[in-house]
């Protein structure tokens, strides 16, 4: 059903299918229609992405129609409220300030300002604020991007503010080959001379080479599947590593 005029005259923004089943998102430029039509016995994701006063339209997470100004209606950059009507049904109704794709949530209540948030892909972008939100962290007051990135991965937190990280060390402590293929590692973290206790913000990644001189490569099969938990400072975990002859190894902690 077609948006009520009036209703529509002060929205943001609206969405709505044509009698044949054509998706119309309603802008500030006025109004842009998809081509494709829709079957309406099935269900589709529709995301609507919002920044900057412009906007973007998903259908099952490709995009459609992107770049689109908003209409000024109240307050710039904020949606206050939606209204839903008609003969369509909406189910799991997701808000959030980053992407519901994503694995984690997004923060659930403001948050500081990052010094550079540009400086952040989009979901480690959305880790971090999630992280501050809950940790109910008011201020980054003279903390660098950097600083809050390394607290953020090994968890630096106290008296709901950021514990910038002055020292760290990381590294391997034990190694056994399993198999020509398998490595069971044990790896060790201290923070600030403290032997680390509890999960990081952060997988365990393995770098390797094949000679001493050779320069590191990633080994992307060899990463842990969820965030490293630690126990005294130590964490044990069996790698997958690829072939070609890799005989020296080297950790990371990764976003």
């Amino acid at each position: 059903n077609a948006p009520d005029p009036e209703l529509l005259a002060n929205s943001k923004m609206a969405l709505f299918l044509t009698p044949d089943a054509k998706l119309v998102v309603v802008h500030g430029g006025g109004a842009s229609t998809n081509a494709t039509a829709l079957d309406t016995n099935k269900w589709y994701q529709v995301t609507v992405k919002l920044q900057d006063n412009k906007f973007d339209v998903l259908l099952n997470d490709a995009a459609i129609i992107t770049g689109l100004s908003v209409k000024q209606a109240g307050v710039a950059n904020t949606l206050a409220s939606a209204n839903f009507y008609g003969t369509g049904l909406i189910d799991e109704l997701y808000v959030s300030h980053g992407d519901p794709a994503y694995a984690v949530p997004g923060p659930t209540a403001a948050v500081p300002a990052l010094p550079d948030a540009g400086s952040l892909a989009d979901e480690e972008l959305t880790r971090v604020n999630a992280w501050l939100s809950e940790g109910s962290v008011a201020a980054l007051t003279g903390l660098s991007q950097a600083q809050i990135n390394t607290a953020y991965l090994l968890d630096s937190l106290s008296e709901n503010a950021v514990d910038p990280v002055e020292s760290y060390t990381f590294g391997i402590s034990k190694i056994e080959m399993a198999s020509p293929t398998q490595l069971n590692v044990t790896v060790s973290l201290t923070v600030d001379s403290v032997a680390k206790a509890g999960a990081v913000n952060g997988r365990i990644q393995l770098q390797g080479k094949v000679a001493l001189g050779d320069a590191w490569t990633v080994l992307g099969s060899a990463i842990t599947p969820s965030f490293a938990e630690f126990t005294n400072g130590s964490a044990t975990y069996s790698f997958d590593i690829p072939a070609g002859g890799y005989a020296f190894f080297q950790p990371l902690i990764v976003p």
